[in-house]
C-alpha cells in the first residue's frame, strides 16, 4: 500500500525542528541507523519504513510484534527523506526525555558543549564521546537541537548509546561545584603535560567565538591543545580538538 499524500507530508514535516517539538517525534535514516534504533532503548521506535529490499533482508530484525512496519517504494522514500541519496530505511523514534536531570549522575569524564551550532560538529562531538566511553554530555540551551536530521545522521548511532541533557551552565556548575571544570581556550595549559583527573569536566565552546564570557569567569582551569612546527593555524575544528582532549584525559 502507498503512503498517502498526509504521511508523506506529515513524515517530511517533521525535518523541521517547530514540527518535531509539537509531535516529540524525529527521524532516523539509513541501513545502519535504522539497526541501531531497533536495538536501543533510549528512544521509543514508533514505526519503520523500508523498501521491499530492505525488509526482505532484515526481517530477522523485527521480530517485535509490537513493531509497525511499513513497505514503501523507492519514490515514497525519496520523498520522506532529508537525505540528499535516501538508503531503503527510515524510521520514526520519540524523543521521550532527552535524558532527565534527576538521572544525571556523574563520576567520569564528562563534556559540557557551549553553544555548539554546526550539526556534523555536534554529531561528530557525540560520536567521540561514545568512543570514549563518556556516557554524559550536557548542552547549553543555545546550542543545536540534537534531534536535528543532520545531526543524528552525524553521530551514526552515538545517539543511542550516550545519555544527553540540556542545561544552563550556571545551574550546572552550582549542583556540581565538587567537580573539576576545565575551559578549552587557545592559550590554556598544555593538555598533555597538566595534571588531570577522572572526574572532570571537559568545556567545548563555540565554533566561531569559544566559550562564553560567562563560563570563562566562572571557571579556573583552561587548557589547550599545543601547536607544533610554528603553526600558522588559528584554530582547530571543534570536533577535532575534542577528539584531542578527550584522548589525552583517557591516557591519564
Amino acid at each position: 500500500m502507498s503512503l498517502t499524500t498526509s504521511q508523506i507530508k506529515f513524515l517530511s514535516s517533521l525535518g523541521q525542528k517547530k514540527f518535531r517539538e509539537e509531535h516529540g517525534l524525529f527521524v532516523v535514516e539509513g541501513v545502519k541507523m535504522v539497526e541501531e534504533a531497533i536495538h536501543q532503548s533510549h528512544f521509543p521506535l514508533k514505526t519503520i519504513y523500508g523498501t521491499s529490499e530492505w525488509i526482505g533482508k532484515n526481517g530477522f530484525l523485527l521480530k517485535d510484534p509490537s513493531l509497525e512496519i511499513v513497505e514503501i517504494k523507492e519514490k515514497e522514500l525519496k520523498r520522506i527523506s532529508n537525505l540528499k541519496n535516501p538508503n531503503q530505511a527510515f524510521c520514526v523514534c520519540e524523543k521521550g526525555n532527552k535524558s532527565d536531570d534527576k538521572d544525571l549522575k556523574i563520576n567520569d569524564l564528562t563534556l559540557y558543549l557551549d553553544r555548539i551550532k554546526d550539526p556534523g560538529n555536534m554529531g561528530t562531538i557525540l560520536r567521540i564521546a561514545d568512543w570514549f566511553g563518556i556516557e554524559n554530555v550536557i548542552l547549553s540551551p543555545e546550542s543545536v537541537e540534537v534531534f536535528n536530521p543532520k545531526v543524528v545522521q552525524a553521530t551514526m548511532g552515538a545517539i543511542f548509546r550516550v545519555s544527553i541533557f540540556e542545561k544552563d551552565f550556571t545551574s550546572f556548575f552550582e549542583e556540581h561545584s565538587d567537580l573539576n571544570f576545565f575551559a578549552t581556550t587557545m592559550s590554556g595549559a598544555d593538555v598533555f603535560k597538566m595534571k588531570k583527573t577522572k572526574d572532570s569536566v571537559i568545556i567545548i565552546g563555540n565554533e566561531s567565538h569559544g566559550i562564553s564570557k560567562e563560563i570563562m569567569d566562572k571557571v579556573k582551569e583552561k587548557i589547550s591543545i599545543p601547536t607544533f612546527n610554528k603553526s600558522r593555524s588559528e584554530s582547530l575544528n571543534a570536533a577535532v580538538a575534542t577528539g584531542i582532549i578527550c584522548s589525552a584525559f583517557r591516557n591519564l
